[in-house]
């Protein structure tokens, strides 16, 4: 029967040098396989030290920018976001006029015409344009009330911000916000004739705010609360309430709440007028 041990692989059949030999080999493999094992080490060390290295320069890179955007937005503005507060925007989001046009959150007990806008919707423009002078008008007799409605359905950043501010200066400029609704909206227009840079900065808007009046402190504080997702919000619960109510587009005008778009079915020169005289006279 032949012996289990393979001949010439028994190290007891082995010679003293065969066996020397056989050492150094092992020692020669085992040597190339740490080498390999260190190679590989270092190699994922230096990829792991790469990665670390680019995620510091993203990280870097990010807050340069940031500061950079920011610095954009603010523009020569130094002040900081004020307290939210919506002491003159009713439970629907509108902002209601007294007979002087400066906001309030009393009701005259006239008839309530609304006006829900978007600054960057073009048929707003030429709303407001055509129309908010004969609301005006019968809002100085006494024979309504105006509540102005700002919302960003259309999705720009002029809209949110422009509709943000609108609500910062119910509560820190109430007497100078009717004025800053037409001028935004003028300024919507200019943007869409292309004459004014496409995406205003919130210094561009504080700056159409001290073109009407409002106080310097007011501006001052006007970039870095409309660039605040509080005061933001305010806006996006307005926009909230629009969809809520069936609305789908703007300008949306209400009156006592209800919409009436009968003005958009026949000439709005004749129906807007009609459609004011007819509040006015539900006293």
């Amino acid at each position: 029967m032949a012996s289990k041990n393979t001949p010439g692989l028994s190290q007891e059949r082995m010679t003293k040098e065969e066996r020397r030999q056989a050492a150094r080999e092992k020692a020669r493999m085992l040597k190339e396989l740490e080498a390999k094992q260190a190679q590989r080490r270092k190699v994922i060390m230096i990829a792991v030290g790469a990665v670390a290295l680019l995620l510091v320069v993203f990280a870097v890179w990010q807050i340069i920018s940031s500061d950079r955007g920011d610095a954009k937005q603010l523009g020569s503005y130094t002040g900081s976001s004020r307290e939210v507060l919506t002491d003159n925007v009713a439970a629907d989001g509108g902002v209601l006029f007294d007979e002087n046009q400066v906001a309030t959150s009393e009701e005259s007990g006239k008839s309530v015409v609304g006006l829900w806008s978007d600054f960057m919707c073009p048929a707003c423009e030429v709303f407001d344009a055509k129309y908010v002078p004969l609301m005006k008008d019968h809002a100085t007799n006494g024979d309504i009330q105006v509540s102005l409605h700002l919302v960003n359905t259309l999705g720009t950043d002029f809209s949110t911000k422009g509709a943000t501010a609108f609500y910062y200066l119910a509560q820190y400029a109430p007497e100078k916000v009717w004025d800053f609704n037409t001028a935004m909206m003028e300024h919507g227009k200019k943007i869409h004739d292309q004459t004014v840079p496409a995406v205003p900065t919130a210094a561009d808007i504080a700056d159409i705010a001290k073109s009407v009046g409002v106080a310097d402190d007011v501006v001052n504080d006007l970039p870095a609360s409309i660039l605040d997702s509080k005061w933001q919000d305010v806006v996006a619960k307005t926009v909230g309430t629009f969809r809520d109510n069936g609305f789908t587009g703007t300008p949306t005008l209400t009156v006592d709440g209800q919409a009436d778009d009968s003005w958009t079915k026949g000439n709005p020169d004749e129906v807007v007028p009609e459609i004011l005289k007819k509040a006015a006279g539900k006293q």
